[in-house]
């Protein structure tokens, strides 16, 4: 009986970054392993191509991998053997991973918390009654992954708004950077692998909690500006909470 696995990419990204941060991992390749070894236990696989585990990978975790990387990862995996373009399984190595399970459940807790909030930050700003999960999920990860000042559509605005207010909630600040540090794994995984290098310092040099606040901070400040120049108190005032002095700033007309 197969189990029901379907992971979002965000929870998916989480677990990579628990993955990595075990310290018992040589290279991304022995980290991707892991996420195989679960698909051949959930699926019961004995014997699978790599286009077929590329596929099961997307409809597991919301993975793409390219096949090359797949290969390389099952290259000198426990347990698995090559003929003729499929891979075996022997049946005494196809056990469940109790870590990674355990990983897994924590980030896809974590990931539908961080959801919850900001889906209930949403509705109570925007006064819609159903917020579009797809779409939130779409946004967050540009928000955490791409220069938030070049996207404005969506739910980006609000969650850059959610992120600063939360600038200091050092628990929402962890699960936000867990999905974020993920997603540099994941890029490798999909793109060149080589590029990740050294993965402790692939996520000291682009990761720190500073850079998720600085983006939202700063999309604030140039609102805020915005505001300053055109005299428009009530936005100056609703983005900074102080008062548009008419004195101090001419172009004020109120």
């Amino acid at each position: 009986m197969k189990m029901s696995t379907s992971t979002s990419v965000l929870a998916s990204f989480a677990t990579l970054k628990s993955l990595s941060d075990e310290k018992k991992y040589q290279n991304p390749y022995q980290i991707l392993r892991e996420f195989i070894q679960y698909i051949i236990t959930a699926d019961s696989l004995y014997s699978f191509t790599a286009i077929e585990m590329k596929n099961s990978l997307s409809r597991h975790f919301g993975f793409s991998i390219p096949e090359a990387v797949i290969r390389t990862s099952l290259k000198k995996m426990p347990g698995m053997s090559l003929d003729h373009g499929v891979y075996n399984v022997s049946l005494n190595k196809s056990e469940n991973n109790e870590v990674f399970e355990a990983k897994k459940k924590e980030a896809e807790d974590s990931e539908s918390y961080i959801i919850q909030l900001l889906t209930e930050y949403i509705s109570s700003k925007n006064g819609e009654e159903i917020v579009d999960k797809e779409v939130l999920e779409r946004d967050l990860i540009l928000f955490l992954t791409e220069d938030q000042l070049l996207y404005s559509n969506g739910y980006t605005e609000l969650i850059s708004e959610f992120v600063l207010m939360n600038e200091h909630d050092a628990d929402i600040q962890r699960r936000l950077n867990a999905i974020r540090e993920g997603s540099v794994l994941y890029i490798g995984l999909s793109h060149n692998i080589n590029e990740i290098g050294s993965i402790k310092k692939q996520l000291t040099l682009y990761f720190s909690s500073d850079k998720i606040y600085s983006v939202a901070a700063e999309k604030a400040e140039t609102k805020i500006k915005e505001s300053r120049r055109t005299g428009d108190c009530e936005n100056f005032q609703k983005e900074s909470g102080k008062v548009l002095d008419k004195n101090e700033y001419p172009l004020y007309n109120g």
